[in-house]
């Protein structure tokens, strides 16, 4: 949380300072436009979220789709950006799902092992999507054409890439809860098959 407070916080006192220093515009409106585009962002997201976790019901989610398959090169490629450092210091917003995603309680649990999976799917595909909308903030430039590249703009990349971190360690670590998982499949079916020949 307080990775995300810091970063958010002083991108846009950033932005903001830069727009009063080059005089884009009176002191009070700057700050008026670098706050809506806050509140904008912030709403924007909590709509996705709702959106997606709402709209989509549980057993639509197929974890095994190509679309949730994370390749070999990418588990190198996020290696590389450091994602084992970085990982832990990124907002989980799980909580208001009812699902904490921020540590695994159970490596044995299936039950617990394939919800944490669904919910993977569901932080991936809303943070994902959060990343794309998060330039629909530039149709304030409509309104206010002329903070549309000193303003809106930096607002949208600030947003999406605060979404796409999440999202990146949901594709990194989804493929360990699967191994996981079908680990703990196996181990449940051998219990069965032996429990069935003890009986005979």
């Amino acid at each position: 949380m307080l990775f995300y407070s810091l970063f958010v916080s002083i991108s846009l006192f950033l932005v903001f300072i830069l727009n009063t220093v080059f005089k884009n515009g009176p002191f009070w409106l700057v700050l008026l436009m670098v706050i809506l585009c806050f509140i904008f962002e912030f709403a924007l997201d909590a709509l996705i979220a709702l959106i997606i976790r709402r709209g989509i019901p549980e057993e639509r989610i197929k974890p095994d789709a190509k679309i949730y398959q994370v390749k070999k090169w990418e588990k190198g490629f996020y290696e590389k950006l450091g994602i084992k450092f970085w990982k832990d210091k990124v907002l989980e917003l799980g909580q208001a799902s009812g699902f904490k995603k921020d540590h695994l309680n159970s490596t044995g649990d299936i039950d617990y092992l394939k919800r944490f999976i669904i919910e993977s799917c569901y932080g991936e595909s809303i943070h994902f999507v959060s990343v794309i909308m998060s330039f629909s903030v530039m149709l304030l430039g409509f309104w206010m054409p002329q903070y549309l590249w000193s303003i809106f703009l930096p607002a949208s990349f600030i947003n999406a890439f605060v979404n796409l971190l999440p999202a990146l360690i949901q594709r990194y670590v989804r493929p360990r809860l699967e191994v996981l998982y079908k680990r703990s499949l196996r181990t449940k079916e051998k219990a069965i098959n032996q429990g069935q020949n003890e009986q005979k």
